[in-house]
C-alpha cells in the first residue's frame, strides 16, 4: 500500500513538474498592423501591441521609476534596451512574406510605450519598402512567438489598417495558416492576406 501511494505521488510529482515547464503561453498580446503608403508603393509597417493586465502590472512594476503608472521618456529608453530589442532575434515576432519569399526583418524605428486603461501599448515601425507601381503584390503578415511564451492575436475589430492608401486598391482575409504551426505544431498562427495594386 505504501509503495503504490509512493508511485501515485511521484508520478503526480512529475505532472505538476511537466506541466509548468510546458505551461503557455505566459503573456497575451493583440496586434494591429498599419500599412503606411506611399508614392511607389508599401513604406512600411506601423505594429501595435496591447498587453494582458498582469503583465502590464509585472513591466510598471520593473521599469516604472517614479511609479506614477506611466512610463517617461528615460523610462521608455531602459525598456526598449531591457525589455524590447532583445525580440530582434526573433524578428519582433512579425513575419512578412511576399508570395512565398520571405522578408527578414532586421532594424525597427519609432518605438514608444504607453499605458492606456491599465493595459501596457508597445508601438513601433518596420521600414519595408515593396514597390507596387507596376507590380500587383500579394502580401502576408504573421505575429507570433514561436516558442509559444507570449500568445499574439490580431485584433477581432480593426487587425489592419491604411495610410496614404488612396490610389491603392487593398484586399485582406484573416485565416489561420496549418502550414505555419509551431509549438510541437500545436499552434497554428493567424495571418493576414493581403492583395494590392495601383488603380
Amino acid at each position: 500500500m505504501i509503495k503504490r501511494s509512493l508511485l501515485i505521488f511521484i508520478v503526480l510529482l512529475i505532472n505538476v513538474i511537466y506541466s509548468n515547464l510546458y505551461a503557455h503561453p505566459h503573456v497575451f498580446i493583440i496586434s494591429n498592423i498599419n500599412i503606411n503608403f506611399g508614392t511607389n508603393g508599401i513604406n512600411g509597417f506601423d505594429v501595435r501591441w496591447t498587453f494582458d493586465s498582469m503583465f502590464t502590472e509585472i513591466m510598471l512594476d520593473e521599469y516604472d521609476e517614479n511609479s506614477d503608472g506611466e512610463f517617461d521618456k528615460s523610462e521608455i529608453e531602459n525598456l526598449y534596451k531591457k525589455a524590447f530589442i532583445n525580440l530582434k532575434k526573433s524578428g519582433y515576432f512579425t513575419h512578412i512574406y511576399i508570395g512565398d519569399d520571405k522578408i527578414n526583418i532586421n532594424t525597427i524605428s519609432n518605438f514608444k510605450a504607453s499605458i492606456k486603461d491599465g493595459e501596457m501599448i508597445y508601438s513601433f515601425f518596420i521600414p519595408i519598402k515593396i514597390d507596387i507601381n507596376n507590380n500587383p503584390q500579394d502580401i502576408s503578415i504573421y505575429c507570433y512567438d514561436d516558442e509559444y511564451y507570449m500568445d499574439i492575436m490580431m485584433d477581432e475589430e480593426k487587425p489592419l489598417s491604411y495610410t496614404n492608401s488612396s490610389v491603392y486598391n487593398i484586399e485582406y482575409t484573416i485565416a489561420e495558416d496549418p502550414r505555419k504551426a509551431y509549438y510541437f505544431e500545436q499552434i497554428y498562427p493567424q495571418v493576414i492576406r493581403i492583395k494590392t495594386q495601383r488603380k
